[in-house]
């Protein structure tokens, strides 16, 4: 199983996770979708003969793209690589990207899973986020998209939000699942250090988020969507079914191979890991020359191998397969071992059959937890 990720780097306004700004006029986004088109003809060996199993858009607003040109970098990914067990192509939207004529393009080109920013169904929060769309622009955007035959729709759900009161996080969920999508994505604030909204806290413009009353919110969410018989299948992740599991997302977990487009993508193909730099001019530059993007690559060694692969099954429930971690190697998957048994790893985690699990109550500390099992380099 492989994935083709494409990275936009185009966002309309700051937000929490991005500083790059785009603004009609500033930056030509026709530009960056022909480089985007060049470095996908360029490495389309990266991954051998695999075939390609999902296409995700992602990055910073992908959906600010017009339909013709998400559409020509789908024409050339079909072009250049084996797509015959492609069966999740996945669009990053903010709401207000999303009417009807976009919607109906992007459902004629193939996309068949869109993955929608809603954040929040306060008008405050959405404001605070500096977000672009309202709640009723959320909400209309939704049930367009299910009118026209979406059927795998994903809503991004932020919890913790300082401006707002201490239930806006089930009032959010209980909203999202009443418009009866097929997955949830529920994440706790963070701030990021240098963006707007962190400066604004720094000089005390707003509340700090308090992290106790995060994770009582973000608790209190998972008990909640959990309660309607949603699958919990990765920390922040939750799944109607088991056919609307994230295949892009969990290849990620699942150590699977992956190509990355785009400035700042990253790629895997199980030896090393590669990524391409920030810099959008250097970027561009470089692909109009027909030469590859600037990048750095990392070699994978056994214990990084051994490592990653206890940060990323941690957080799934699944868990970790310990066999998998005995064949990287055998000496620290019995030292292992020998850590879950003692305290205070064994109040967090649990053996079942061949795998390590996190305890869901101690899912929000599975990033120290995989610190603690690490194997050193």
């Amino acid at each position: 199983m492989a994935g083709l990720y494409i990275h936009i780097p185009f966002c309309r306004q700051a937000c929490i996770y991005c500083n790059f700004h785009f603004k009609a006029g500033n930056q030509s986004t026709q530009a960056m979708t022909d480089a985007i088109c060049k470095e996908i003809k360029l490495r389309k060996d990266y991954l051998g003969k695999e075939s390609i199993n999902t296409l995700y858009f992602g990055g910073g607003t992908p959906s600010i793209l017009p339909a013709k040109e998400i559409e020509q970098i789908i024409n050339t990914v079909y072009q250049e690589f084996n797509i015959s067990s492609l069966t999740e192509v996945t669009l990053e939207a903010n709401p207000d990207d999303l009417d009807k004529q976009k919607l109906m393009a992007l459902f004629g080109m193939g996309v068949n899973r869109l993955s929608i920013g809603v954040q929040s169904f306060e008008d405050k929060a959405l404001k605070w986020m500096n977000r672009a769309h309202t709640a009723r622009e959320a909400i209309k955007s939704i049930k367009t998209a299910q009118d026209l035959g979406f059927q795998n729709i994903s809503i991004d759900i932020i919890t913790g939000i300082p401006v707002v009161g201490n239930i806006q996080h089930i009032t959010d969920i209980e909203q999202a699942l009443s418009l009866q999508p097929q997955h949830l994505s529920c994440y706790t604030l963070t701030l990021e250090p240098n963006t707007s909204w962190e400066r604004l806290i720094r000089l005390k413009h707003f509340p700090k988020p308090k992290e106790k009353e995060q994770a009582k919110a973000f608790e209190e969410s998972i008990a909640l969507i959990k309660s309607k018989g949603w699958i919990h299948y990765e920390i922040s992740n939750f799944a109607l079914s088991d056919e609307h599991i994230s295949k892009h997302n969990s290849s990620y977990w699942e150590k699977a191979h992956y190509l990355g487009i785009g400035p700042s993508a990253h790629s895997y193909n199980g030896h090393s890991r590669r990524w391409n730099l920030t810099a959008h001019s250097h970027y561009m530059q470089n692909l109009n020359q027909q030469l590859e993007p600037p990048h750095e690559i990392e070699t994978i060694t056994p214990t990084m191998a051994f490592n990653e692969a206890i940060m990323t099954g941690i957080r799934t429930a699944k868990g970790i397969e310990l066999n998998y971690l005995k064949t990287m190697l055998p000496g620290e998957s019995d030292k292992l071992l020998q850590k879950v048994i003692s305290k205070p790893l064994n109040q967090q985690v649990y053996i079942q059959g061949n795998r390590l699990i996190c305890k869901e109550e101690a899912l929000l500390f599975s990033d120290a937890i995989a610190a603690c099992l690490f194997a050193d380099e």
